[in-house]
């Protein structure tokens, strides 16, 4: 039975991965602070993060926030190093999908509605394939697109439009797209 919302037949689903598959939110701000530590700066808190990881800014961006006004650009570089090796070290152990993620998956796969991943991760591709094989879910999967293969950052629709026309098959008749808890619909037309 194909799934309808609003009378229109969805054949697609792409989702972001922070905070919507995975709870990765907890570890970053771990990873944050502990980068963070070692340039005598408080720490912060997981909303201060998430307020500004959701509005679209990168890690240096919000690091400029923090750090003294006229700042040198090689130390928050290296903040930033410091930080992404952290989350990298403890992400593997402690980054685990929301519970349900693999029925929903199984579900919409048996359903024939293909999914994507669109991720404002400024990872490569093939690095979110690897973390999907770890979590047991890359087989449902047709496409997944990062931050670092479009021109504009999330929250510009870029990386979704690009994951529409990418993959084993496209995604191209009508998908919803599922972020942070919120649901849009939008139409897909070639």
């Amino acid at each position: 039975m194909p799934l309808l919302i609003n009378g229109k037949q969805i054949e697609g689903a792409i989702f972001d991965i922070d905070g919507t598959l995975v709870d990765s939110f907890s570890a970053f701000t771990s990873a944050f602070n502990q980068g963070t530590s070692r340039f005598h700066l408080e720490a912060v808190s997981k909303q201060f993060l998430t307020h500004f990881l959701r509005k679209g800014l990168n890690l240096p961006e919000i690091l400029r926030k923090i750090f003294p006004l006229h700042s040198a650009e090689p130390l928050i570089e290296r903040c930033q190093r410091d930080i992404l090796e952290h989350f990298l070290r403890i992400e593997a152990g402690e980054v685990r999908p929301f519970c349900g993620v693999d029925r929903l998956f199984g579900v919409l796969h048996e359903t024939g509605i293909r999914i994507g991943i669109a991720t404002g991760r400024a990872s490569t591709s093939e690095k979110e394939w690897m973390r999907f094989k770890r979590f047991g879910l890359e087989g449902f999967i047709d496409s997944i697109v990062t931050s670092k293969e479009v021109p504009r950052r999330k929250p510009a629709p870029d990386v979704i439009i690009e994951c529409r026309g990418k993959g084993r098959e496209r995604i191209n008749q009508g998908a919803i797209n599922i972020k942070d808890g919120s649901l849009n619909l939008f139409s897909i037309h070639r």
